[in-house]
């Protein structure tokens, strides 16, 4: 399937499309707002499409909502992937004409099985799409046409003055030919639409994040307002946190303490966290520790480098705190980390 992906940031837009074609699709990158939006309004555009919500000039929202004031000429199957996990966020994307939502850092799986869904619906539309001209292209071979005729999109029964539903060879014997119009009958709700919705429920169920307590955290920041911060946050839901101040520190606390996780920022005193970042991933006692990079900078290249050496999430301040602790559940939920009870 062609996918059409939009994000600002290269590195995530090269793991997503790496992803992609590794799962066999054809992908069309866009690294900005207008240009995935321009991408849309082609003949040929996608009818699949991943959008990230922050990005310059049309956030991925605004596509959403332009996408769907339009006329449709084909499906469109539109995902938001975006760090931005509150509900109110969720039911604000939904409201604008995403077909459904995904958070950063996002799990391969489940994204691969939420785009199997997506794919599902695109086909079964076109699929519906074709068997409508079949039956108008038939319709026009009828020498009499008369009324409309209501008809089930998917089993094509048709639903006669006394509110019955009849197969369409049995109706139009019975009476003179007619246009279609279009509906679903109470079977094909049983035995299509409602498996459809019970199986996105299952995935929806599936790729929450249980709730993860015991985990050790090391947090090394010079800003000791937002260690405070984070401190608070993450004691509240059972965590336990320890607190490094400098490099030194935080090379000896991932030493003596081996911590489930480290959240790291790359500007401390005493040696900065590439540094310190390229010491911990080079020791056999903390190599295996997963870090995750926190920092102020604005130059793109960093988050490739310290991605490059080794860290598994990169994030820009200031970071949220409840942004902050999704993101370490999940990472400590999909390495299997040892947290004590």
């Amino acid at each position: 399937m062609r996918i059409l992906i939009a994000d600002d940031s290269q590195v995530s837009r090269r793991l997503l499309e790496a992803h992609l074609q590794k799962w066999g699709h054809e992908v069309l990158a866009a690294a900005d707002g207008p240009a995935a939006w321009a991408a849309l309004q082609q003949k040929d555009a996608p009818a699949l499409a991943i959008l990230d919500w922050m990005m310059p000039g049309l956030d991925g929202v605004e596509i959403c909502r332009r996408a769907r004031a339009r006329a449709p000429s084909q499906p469109l199957h539109i995902i938001v992937l975006t760090a931005r996990a509150a509900p109110e966020d969720v039911v604000q994307a939904l409201d604008a004409g995403a077909d459904d939502y995904v958070t950063k850092p996002f799990h391969a799986a489940e994204l691969q099985a939420r785009l199997g869904v997506g794919i599902r619906m695109v086909l079964l539309q076109r699929e519906v799409a074709g068997r409508v001209a079949e039956l108008e292209e038939a319709l026009a071979q009828v020498e009499e046409l008369r009324g409309i005729l209501p008809i089930c999109s998917y089993c094509k029964r048709v639903r006669s003055d006394a509110d019955c539903w009849h197969g369409i060879e049995e109706y139009v014997s019975a009476h003179s030919a007619a246009r279609f119009s279009h509906g679903v009958c109470p079977q094909c709700v049983e035995k299509v639409v409602q498996p459809e919705m019970e199986e996105l429920r299952r995935n929806r169920a599936a790729a929450a994040v249980p709730k993860v307590e015991g985990v050790k955290v090391l947090l090394a920041d010079d800003d000791r307002v937002l260690i405070h911060l984070f401190t608070a946050r993450l004691r509240a839901l059972g965590w336990r946190v320890e607190a490094a101040h400098d490099a030194m520190q935080t090379l000896m606390y991932a030493i003596n303490s081996q911590p489930d996780v480290i959240v790291l920022d790359i500007g401390m005193p005493g040696g900065d966290g590439f540094g310190v970042l390229t010491k911990l991933k080079r020791s056999v006692r903390t190599e295996a520790i997963p870090v995750v990079v926190m920092s102020n900078s604005v130059v793109p290249e960093d988050e490739a480098k310290v991605l490059a050496l080794g860290a598994v999430a990169f994030f820009r301040k200031p970071v949220d705190p409840e942004t902050l602790h999704l993101a370490l559940s999940r990472l400590v939920t999909t390495r299997s980390v040892a947290v004590p009870t």
